[in-house]
C-alpha cells in the first residue's frame, strides 16, 4: 500500500510560436501525515534579456528561470505557500542572492519578495570530444500570498527579476534573470489558485 495518493495532474498548454508548453499542477495527499501538497513544475519564464547595464547579458539559450508555485498543509499546522525559483545557468555562475532577491514588475507594480538564500545548488561538466561545458543550477524558495498569485495572474504584462549574490555590488548593479509571464504563466497560476481553494 502506497503511503501516498495522487488526486488529479493538470496540464495546461498554451501555442507560443511553434511550440506548446506545458506545465503540470500536481495534487497529492498522505494520509498517514495527515498532508496535503499542490506542486506546479515546468513553469519555466520566456526570456526577457536585460538591457539595463546593471544586469547580466547571457547568450540565448544558456539559462533558464522557473518560477514554479507550492501548496502544502500538514494537519493543523498553518498552510505553506511559496514559489520556488528554479535556475540553470551555463557558463556563468550564478548564486541566487539573500533577501529581496525576486522582484515582480506587474503591469508596473513593483512587488518584492525575499528568501534565506538558494539551496540544492550544483555544477555539472559536460566533455564533448576536446571541448567541456559547465552547468550551473540552484533553487530558493520565497514565500508568496495568494492576492500576489491573483495579481500574476491576471496582469497584463507580468515579469521578474531574480538578482544574483554579488557582495560587493548594490542591487542595483548586482547580477540579474529576467523573464515575462506568457498567458500559459498566468492561466497556470489562476489553476493553481483554484487548486487550494477547493
Amino acid at each position: 500500500m502506497r503511503a501516498s495518493k495522487k488526486l488529479t495532474s493538470i496540464f495546461l498548454c498554451c501555442s507560443l510560436a511553434a511550440c506548446t508548453t506545458y506545465i503540470p499542477i500536481t495534487e497529492n495527499y498522505d494520509e498517514f501525515s495527515n498532508t496535503k501538497s499542490i506542486k506546479m513544475d515546468r513553469c519555466k519564464l520566456q526570456a526577457n534579456y536585460p538591457t539595463k547595464a546593471e544586469a547580466i547579458i547571457f547568450d540565448q539559450g544558456k539559462e533558464s528561470l522557473e518560477l514554479n508555485l507550492e501548496y502544502s498543509k500538514e494537519g493543523d499546522q498553518p498552510e505553506k505557500l511559496q514559489v520556488i525559483a528554479e535556475i540553470i545557468t551555463e557558463g556563468e555562475t550564478f548564486t541566487i542572492d539573500n533577501g529581496e532577491s525576486l522582484i515582480f514588475a506587474i503591469d508596473g507594480e513593483i512587488v518584492k519578495l525575499s528568501t534565506k538564500g538558494g539551496y540544492d545548488s550544483d555544477m555539472d561538466v559536460k566533455v564533448r570530444g576536446t571541448s567541456s561545458t559547465t552547468s550551473f543550477s540552484s533553487k530558493a524558495k520565497f514565500p508568496i500570498t495568494e492576492q500576489l498569485i491573483s495579481k500574476i495572474g491576471n496582469g497584463q504584462v507580468v515579469k521578474a527579476r531574480l538578482l544574483g549574490y554579488d557582495r560587493n555590488a548594490e542591487d542595483k548593479d548586482k547580477p540579474a534573470l529576467e523573464g515575462i509571464f506568457t498567458e500559459a504563466h498566468k492561466e497556470a497560476y489562476k489553476e493553481f489558485l483554484l487548486k487550494i481553494k477547493a
